[in-house]
């Protein structure tokens, strides 16, 4: 066989020769320095395209070969009507990129570059999230190593600081970003902070204010007490925390409605949260659940009675030892009392509520309005009222207590409520708890529920219309729309305002006397006004004369003294309206819907759900029309990264390597190779994956340049050879090549790009580079003149596939295409390729993926191929011979296929140099028609396994069983061609010998 002959010059005795630059075809003999002859053959000229890597040269290639050119080139030279626009979601601007922003903007980069070989003019601006709390706490930090405390500093300097802070990070995160070859409008970025897009902001909540969306009140929020800002459930993480467990007994209150089987009953109710006892207001029940009353029969508590769900007798089992003493309805608990546990001369009612279930705890809620959303409704549904102990800090307020005030709520103040409930014998049981706790997103420290004064979006007017909005939204992968509408049907009003300083304002204005609130379009688009001329630091700076004129003043006001609002916006709005901010602008006005927003499985509660929510309020429609997620991007060992797990791989360090960190450099297509075979729904990052991609891509490299190499001179003018006069192996060829680019393409279209790199490596690595390159060299190399109908026949092959791959790789690994570009051959007759890009998507002859018998028998054949290589290995190896010094006997018991095979062996039994030898890449191949196959191989001792192959005609399906024999072969090795078809030993074979002899014309 032939898979390991050297293609450069050799002699005749087998040692090699230094590779020299040469013309394309070299004809004539010559001595070598030790007397031996050095053999004439075709090979091609030593080209500069290398297929091992080197960082500095790749980055030296990015910079050469332009490509941040390509994103402007392709805005002005394709058509506006046909535009793809990609929807970047803003990263924060803070910190560095790590590998889930790689993998991010990678695949962003992968669907942009296709859909711009497609035809379209893609739209895609790269935007950063500039605004929020972890900036100022960046900045806190900084100004406590300067020796300042953040409470010295002003409102406008926190903001100077924060913005310089952001802008930095932008810079920073830009510079890494564009190794990775990314194809936007790095010029031109959106920026959260910038003026025009906080007016477009001001704009979008402007709309809000006149469909009456938003309204300010007293409600339960999520309120982080390490930031001291309320949060929206977006920026929330969930973490296993510790909370003390408690069983409290809540004494029936004596009445005359009070049914005797009920007296002297305490209900039991379980919390994780003892803190909120203090603002109990109610106890819940579920009216179609059935309750039991139960004696305890042993304990501190032995003796009396607890009221529970039926259903959680078994959970409290393991709490209490009792009995049942009798069962009640739920609709008989209804008008009852019970005592109030901190404060034993206050009754607190029984209450109906929807919320309560017996499928943990007792079936009993301890209600405090002040601090739950399910108790806040019931709240409001009873005229309960909303009161609250806790300040801002998280700690007690002075009318908890002596013993309560200034204690931290989920420290030392739950260890008092515990000590005060087992003072007053109501602490049934303690235990320690562990679950899934809300904390900050950003200082992950964890949040409390408290009222507080806010401003809301009406999310309830909201949802359905946003959930019909998703109808016509399609989702990778699919079905993942789901957890999207569940999160939006259990959604509550969305509280949009903060307590800081670096975030955008909410323009409202107060009476100050009777402390009426203004917001409108007339009053808001004054404000935008004044932002985009000064900026949005004017909300401070200015007067509030110059923020609200006299003549709106005394319009909505009547003369009443006006002072503005310093809450400001949540970050979620931010981001949530940069579909008003960013995406064109249609035929009427308004932004077009995005054809792609692709981000983490983490937006699902985040920047996916703001935008659609922001849409749907102004446009009854969703801002896109695709909708791709990606999970986060684990370790080898399928661990999340984190920077406490020390596993966070920073994308400059595989690109450019780092010794210390044991990481080894890639480079840039290496990445993104990486990035292109990840399943999105489990994304992996290690060594061994970023080495698998590294040596994809060196063969990916090593398969061009053979093709590269090759065609240097090919004229396609004159030396195409026209399909229907191509070889059989080189017609099978092409419609391989068509039935990859077609599978290929389907691949993209989908987004599935692990699939279409199996297409890519499978048609690259094993069918050219594993098995067709090998098999055509004798015809390049060996056989016959420059300009044989043999030879132009396979370079007419590697002449259409270089014009489909060095284009359909160029999504993928954009830097390696555009080198393939830089190094396209000399041909005559065909245009030079100016980029990989700008030349569009690869299309090929129709009639290629035509099926023919002669394509079906040489897929026939490959499939013996397949079947001979175990047995001539093993022959060949047992036997101390080289690979290649076979021959092979092909065993047929069907007449037909037999024909069909004669006429690829050169029309005789026993062929070499013919199509069938090269496909089967042996020296020989022997056809032997016999009744029985089993028996006919029966005593080979290197033969296959028989099976039962089949070949395709037009009008019939021939087949019968086959089996291979490998054979030592019986003919010499030729010193020229290296292969075992010479009849005399130590001469030529007769075509070699014919064409060192000069008998053969040589052009």
């Amino acid at each position: 066989m032939l898979l390991q002959r050297c293609l450069t010059n050799w002699s005749a005795s087998g040692s090699f020769l230094r590779r020299q630059r040469c013309p394309f075809y070299v004809f004539s003999a010559s001595l070598s320095s030790n007397g031996k002859s050095v053999y004439s053959m075709n090979f091609p000229p030593n080209i500069n395209f290398q297929w091992d890597f080197s960082s500095a040269r790749e980055a030296k290639l990015q910079k050469d070969l332009r490509l941040d050119e390509l994103y402007h080139w392709q805005r002005q030279n394709s058509s506006a009507d046909n535009e793809f626009v990609l929807h970047d979601g803003p990263p924060y601007a803070n910190g560095s990129p790590h590998v889930g922003h790689a993998f991010n903007k990678i695949h962003k980069d992968f669907a942009a570059r296709y859909q711009m070989m497609r035809g379209k003019r893609v739209h895609f601006r790269p935007g950063w999230d500039c605004h929020g709390m972890p900036i100022e706490v960046q900045v806190a930090q900084e100004l406590e190593k300067a020796g300042r405390k953040l409470a010295d500093v002003s409102p406008l300097e926190l903001r100077r600081l924060s913005r310089q802070h952001a802008l930095s990070f932008v810079d920073k995160q830009r510079e890494s970003m564009r190794r990775w070859s990314i194809m936007t409008d790095w010029e031109n970025p959106y920026l959260t902070l910038s003026n025009d897009y906080v007016a477009a902001q001001l704009g979008v909540f402007s709309e809000f204010c006149e469909k009456g969306l938003v309204y300010r009140g007293l409600k339960p929020v999520y309120w982080s007490t390490s930031s001291q800002t309320a949060l929206a459930e977006a920026e929330l993480e969930y973490k296993d925390l510790k909370s003390p467990s408690i069983y409290v007994k809540f004494p029936l209150a004596p009445s005359g409605s009070l049914p005797a089987e009920l007296s002297g009953v305490s209900l039991l109710i379980w919390t994780t949260t003892p803190w909120t006892l203090l603002a109990n207001e109610a106890v819940c029940f579920r009216a179609n659940l059935s309750y039991t009353v139960v004696q305890v029969t042993s304990g501190e508590h032995s003796g009396e009675k607890f009221l529970v769900a039926t259903d959680c007798l078994d959970q409290m089992m393991t709490v209490l030892e009792f009995e049942v003493v009798c069962e009640l309805s739920g609709e008989s608990l209804s008008g009852l009392h019970c005592l109030h546990p901190m404060d034993d001369s206050r009754p607190v009612p029984l209450l109906p509520g929807r919320h309560v279930s017996a499928s943990a705890g007792t079936g009993l809620v301890h209600t405090a309005p002040s601090h739950g959303q399910d108790d806040y409704n019931v709240g409001m549904e009873n005229s309960l009222p909303l009161v609250s102990f806790v300040g801002d800090d998280g700690s007690y307020v002075e009318s908890a207590g002596p013993r309560l005030v200034g204690k931290f709520v989920l420290t030392k103040g739950n260890k008092e409520v515990l000590a005060i409930l087992g003072e007053k014998q109501l602490l049934v049981h303690h235990e320690e708890f562990t679950h899934r706790y809300p904390v900050d997103w950003r200082t992950k420290k964890p949040v409390i529920v408290r009222p507080m004064d806010q401003w809301f979006v009406r999310v309830s007017d909201l949802v359905q219309t946003a959930k019909d909005a998703l109808e016509s939204v399609s989702f990778l992968p699919a079905g993942s729309d789901s957890d999207l509408k569940n999160m939006l049907e259990s959604r509550t009003d969305w509280c949009i305002s903060r307590q800081r300083s670096w975030c955008v304002p909410i323009p409202i204005f107060y009476g100050k006397e009777s402390g009426r609130c203004l917001a409108n379009r007339e009053v808001i688009s004054h404000v935008q006004d004044l932002i985009l001329q000064h900026g949005t630091d004017v909300w401070w700076s200015a007067d509030i004369d110059e923020l609200l004129p006299k003549h709106l003043r005394d319009k909505y006001f009547d003369g009443e003294e006006v002072v503005r609002g310093y809450d400001t916006m949540d970050v979620w709005f931010d981001s949530g309206s940069s579909w008003a901010a960013v995406l064109p602008k249609g035929e009427d006005g308004t932004p077009v819907v995005a054809d792609l927003y692709l981000e983490g499985v983490d937006q699902k509660r985040g920047w996916f759900q703001s935008s659609l929510l922001t849409a749907v309020a102004l446009h009854q429609r969703a801002p896109y029309k695709q909708v791709a997620m990606h999970s986060f991007v684990l370790d080898g060992r399928g661990n999340k990264m984190s920077k406490s797990a020390g596993n966070v791989v920073d994308p400059v360090d595989i690109v450019q390597g780092n010794k210390k960190r044991g990481v080894t450099a890639v480079g840039s297509d290496a990445m993104r190779l990486w990035a292109a075979w990840q399943n999105i729904s489990q994304p992996q990052l290690s060594n061994e994956e970023l080495t698998h991609a590294a040596l994809q891509l060196k063969f990916m490299r090593r398969t061009f340049r053979f093709i590269l190499q090759n065609l240097d001179g090919f004229n396609v003018t004159e030396h195409c050879i026209a399909l229907e006069n191509l070889l059989p192996h080189d017609r099978f060829r092409l419609q391989r090549l068509a039935l990859f680019l077609a599978k290929f393409t389907d691949s993209m279209n989908a987004m599935e790009y692990p699939q279409a790199c199996r297409e890519l490596r499978d048609l690259m690595r094993s069918e050219l580079s594993g098995y067709y390159h090998n098999a055509i060299k004798d015809r390049l190399y060996l056989k016959g003149g420059r300009l044989s109908h043999e030879r132009l026949s396979a370079l007419t092959v590697l002449y259409h596939h270089l014009n489909v791959l060095y284009r359909v790789i160029a999504p993928f690994v954009p830097i390696t295409a555009e080198e393939v570009v830089a190094h396209y051959p000399r041909m005559e007759g065909a245009e030079t390729p100016s980029s990989a890009f700008r030349h569009g998507w690869p299309s090929v002859d129709e009639r290629w993926a035509v099926a023919t018998d002669m394509t079906r028998l040489c897929s026939f054949v490959i499939q013996l191929y397949g079947m001979s290589t175990v047995p001539s290995m093993r022959m060949c190896e047992e036997a101390g011979l080289e690979h290649g010094a076979n021959d092979l006997l092909v065993l047929l018991d069907n007449e037909a296929t037999y024909g069909r095979l004669l006429a690829l062996n050169a029309d005789s039994e026993v062929g070499s140099w013919s199509q069938l030898t090269e496909m089967l890449q042996c020296p020989s191949a022997r056809l032997q028609l016999v009744p029985d196959v089993a028996e006919a191989c029966a005593s080979a001792q290197y033969a296959s396994s028989i099976q039962c192959l089949h070949v395709d005609g037009e009008e019939d399906t021939t087949k019968g069983n086959v089996a291979i024999v490998a054979k030592t072969a019986t003919a010499f090795k030729c010193d020229r061609c290296r292969r075992h078809v010479a009849e005399v030993e130590g001469q030529l074979c007769s075509p070699c010998d014919v064409l060192e002899s000069g008998i053969q014309d040589t052009p």
